[in-house]
């Protein structure tokens, strides 16, 4: 851990390669690290090695927005941190999503961040359980609170503009089932966490 802190405080962006992790890391400790302290923004196997994108960025408690966003199944988005709003082609938003539980969460879901143009089109994406990976539904307990760091890779190829940041969750195993979502009395599938700026 201290050298990952360490490389860590060197850079804005690390790449991963895990190839039999579970052998040489069997307690996760690297991916877990990253998990918690990055931004896993990108992720593909290619045969039996898996290639991990993360971006590295400390937030302040003057990024975080209360929001007390109602998810179904007693969850609940407390708030979140974006540390911008101004970003290039090919930057990583870092998102900082804090959840909460009413009672122990039964199903394991997924986290889905989009980025939209301004006619509804998808240009960017994450979905990922929470953390990463690292704190699936699943282990929700009441009362729990959990910090979910999400990173959006934008593309080398997206065009100046304005983009809206959605945030959702929906079952593991079936994008299409999201949770519905109570905020200040409207009820939809999706949350707007507000505008981004591409230069």
């Amino acid at each position: 851990e201290p050298q990952l802190e360490e490389i860590g405080s060197r850079h804005e962006r690390l790449y991963a390669l895990y190839w039999g992790a579970d052998q040489q890391d069997p307690h996760h400790v690297v991916e877990n690290w990253l998990d918690a302290n990055a931004f896993k923004a990108s992720e593909q196997w290619v045969g039996d090695v898996r290639f991990v994108i993360y971006a590295l960025h400390a937030h302040s408690e003057r990024d975080r927005r209360a929001l007390n966003a109602d998810f179904e199944d007693g969850i609940t988005l407390q708030a979140y941190a974006v540390p911008q709003v101004s970003f290039k082609p090919g930057d990583i938003i870092p998102v900082t999503l804090y959840w909460g539980a009413d009672f122990p969460v039964q199903e394991r879901y997924k986290v889905f961040l989009h980025l939209v143009d301004q006619n509804g089109q998808l240009v960017a994406q994450q979905d990922s359980e929470p953390a990463g990976g690292a704190a699936p539904t699943t282990g929700w307990q009441a009362g729990d609170d959990i910090v979910d760091n999400q990173g959006v890779l934008l593309p080398q190829t997206l065009q100046q503009g304005s983009y809206a940041l959605i945030v959702g969750m929906d079952l593991r195993d079936d994008p299409e089932a999201r949770l519905d979502i109570d905020y200040n009395g409207s009820v939809s599938d999706m949350l707007n966490l507000g505008t981004m700026i591409v230069e």
